[in-house]
């Protein structure tokens, strides 16, 4: 697969480690903590970290453990990537492959916010 060599290692889904992800566009997993890709997402304007966040924040998955990331500043690239990663890992949360869809997930701003308990890098 083309995007694997591009493609993070394994980072603990934790506000410190969603900190230090790039600002970049492109697609992320979300990962369990038994390791199995949960969702493969892509980015909107804001990039990775902000995506990142709020998933974190949101939790629409439950709590998982782990998130990895292409960072692809290509939107035509970014569609490639996606739908070889979701080919590959058939994440129960996307289209074809469980009860929710891409454009059914909405990731809702709520009062409350985590990422005051990160620390400033």
């Amino acid at each position: 697969m083309e995007a694997a060599g591009n493609i993070s290692g394994l980072i603990e889904f934790i506000p410190e480690n969603v900190e230090k992800a790039p600002e970049d566009s492109g697609v992320f997993l979300i990962i369990s903590s038994s390791q199995k890709v949960l969702y493969v997402g892509t980015t909107d304007a804001k990039g990775l970290r902000e995506s990142l966040w709020n998933v974190l924040e949101e939790q629409p998955f439950g709590a998982p453990g782990y998130f990895k990331y292409v960072a692809e500043p290509d939107p035509a690239n970014v569609d490639e990537i996606t739908a070889e990663l979701i080919a590959e890992h058939k994440p129960p949360h996307n289209l074809g492959y469980g009860r929710f869809r891409n454009e059914e997930i909405t990731l809702p701003k709520q009062g409350h916010s985590i990422r005051h308990s990160a620390p400033n890098p």
